[in-house]
């Protein structure tokens, strides 16, 4: 047996009412793919667990369990580099993502949108459109008032 991780860094594990949902959502405003499946032995309409890939990155979800301890509804943001900010911004609102503010290029170097899904999830789409070196971030930042 190899004892080699699956997975050598952090993995996001996203809980979730109406995790099926979800699923479906991802894989039509992101492209996600489900790669592993597991609904509760008693109720197929639940996720016990599931593994959706974002490009290479893994995702868990699943369905909120109290007995599990996982009760309360996950609340986090993703920041996530697409190829294209505009039309990946489109695509997710499209299928169903609440506009918070339209893709803009902003000063570290990226263009970026966010939305929020039906979840509460925020997804920030970014491209980088050029790169910008630590220090001069930091200058601007400090020039427009914003913490870096």
């Amino acid at each position: 047996m190899n004892n080699k991780p699956l997975y050598n860094a952090p993995i996001s594990y996203l809980h979730l009412n109406n995790a099926a949902k979800a699923l479906e959502l991802y894989e039509k405003a992101f492209g996600a793919i489900v790669v592993a499946r597991i609904n509760y032995p008693n109720d197929e309409n639940k996720i016990l667990h599931a593994c959706m890939k974002f490009g290479e990155v893994p995702v868990f979800i699943s369905d909120t369990n109290p007995e599990k301890g996982c009760g309360t509804a996950s609340n986090t943001s993703y920041y996530m580099h697409v190829e294209d900010a505009d039309a990946s911004f489109d695509k997710a609102k499209k299928a169903g993502l609440e506009e918070i503010s339209a893709p803009q290029d902003m000063f570290w170097g990226d263009r970026m949108g966010t939305l929020k899904d039906a979840f509460g999830i925020t997804w920030s789409l970014a491209q980088r459109k050029q790169e910008i070196p630590l220090d001069e971030i930091k200058r601007i930042a400090k020039q427009q008032g914003q913490a870096a």
